[in-house]
């Protein structure tokens, strides 16, 4: 089987388990007018609800774990080339083109990086 077969099947696998393992928990949400989304990748569902509905989601023997939302602050960034040389130079690829070795493409083509 070809690589690319083999992956358009594992990918076409993973969405149908995720959307029949997820149904019965989707569906109740949907009928408690929940927000929620589902991410097929991973399996899994982002909920927003109050004590209540993580309770009742703690009780389902269908809902493997329960998470809090966590936000990730990132770190601040140094540019190797400064904003102002990169806006003077419109042959200069953007930041991290370099990085990647990308920027053959991109050096003198006229098309801005």
């Amino acid at each position: 089987m070809a690589p690319v077969t083999v992956s358009c099947h594992a990918l076409t696998a993973l969405r149908a388990e995720a959307r029949n393992s997820q149904r019965p928990l989707t569906s109740f949400l949907d009928k408690e007018k929940v927000g929620y989304e589902s991410f097929w990748i991973a399996n899994a569902v982002k909920v927003t609800g109050d004590q209540r509905l993580v309770e009742a989601l703690a009780h389902r023997s269908d809902v493997a774990s329960i998470v809090k939302e966590h936000h990730y602050e990132l770190d601040a960034t140094e540019s190797a080339v400064s904003d102002a040389a990169t806006d003077a130079d419109p042959v200069t690829p953007g930041w991290g083109v370099e990085d990647i070795g990308a920027d053959w493409g991109v050096a003198g083509t006229g098309f801005p990086g």
